[in-house]
């Protein structure tokens, strides 16, 4: 599913809420931490990140990652081994 960036920017201005993270410097870009009310516009967001980054230059320097809890963390790395393990062993 491909969108526009004037669509994202609709879409994302509904169903999300953003806030700086950390001290604000005017050297410095600051860190925001954007939640989703739905899942659904979170993995589609980040499943276009390549999208956005080739098609606007001010955005190749922008960096997106999940927050995740730690646990959440450790299941990911453990779930990307284990992908890894099998498909070394096909």
């Amino acid at each position: 599913m491909a969108f526009s960036i004037s669509s994202y920017r609709r879409m994302v201005l509904k169903k999300c809420s953003a806030w700086g993270v950390g001290l604000h410097s005017p050297e410095k870009n600051q860190s925001l931490l954007v939640t989703f009310k739905e899942l659904e516009m979170r993995n589609t967001i980040m499943s276009n990140l390549k999208n956005l980054r080739n098609q606007i230059e001010k955005f190749r320097g922008v960096a997106i990652s999940p927050d995740l809890h730690p646990k959440e963390r450790e299941d990911v790395r453990k779930m990307t081994e284990e992908a890894k393990q099998a498909h070394i062993n096909k």
